[in-house]
């Protein structure tokens, strides 16, 4: 078997588009509900929708390599380089959404 090597630049494209996706979940969550309690029952959505995306793209990713086929551990190190993507463009997201966007919202998470 070959070795393969799994590149953090494979995983930029799906890393951005989960990412995107999930802020513009959040930002439709935060316009279209403005209960924060529903806000959260309606998030977990948005989680299951991230965790379907990133199985998708393992899958994508995995088809990609051909016969080869792709170890849990290259398989495991593609999705946590996606995920780490997401993650950091959330973080940046949130911090502007909660300083720029909303700012009320920090008070109103306090009193929930």
């Amino acid at each position: 078997m070959e070795d393969i090597k799994v590149k953090f630049s494979d995983a930029i494209n799906p890393g951005l588009i989960i990412g995107l996706i999930s802020i513009v979940l959040s930002l439709a969550f935060q316009f279209i509900f403005p209960d924060l309690q529903t806000q959260q029952k309606i998030g977990y959505f948005s989680w299951a929708a991230i965790l379907g995306l990133a199985v998708y793209y393992g899958i994508q990713y995995r088809k990609k390599r051909g016969d080869a086929g792709l170890p849990f551990g290259k398989a495991f190190a593609f999705l946590f380089y996606a995920m780490l993507i997401s993650s950091v463009l959330s973080i940046v997201f949130m911090y502007l959404n909660y300083s720029i966007i909303n700012p009320d919202m920090v008070e109103q998470v306090k009193e929930m």
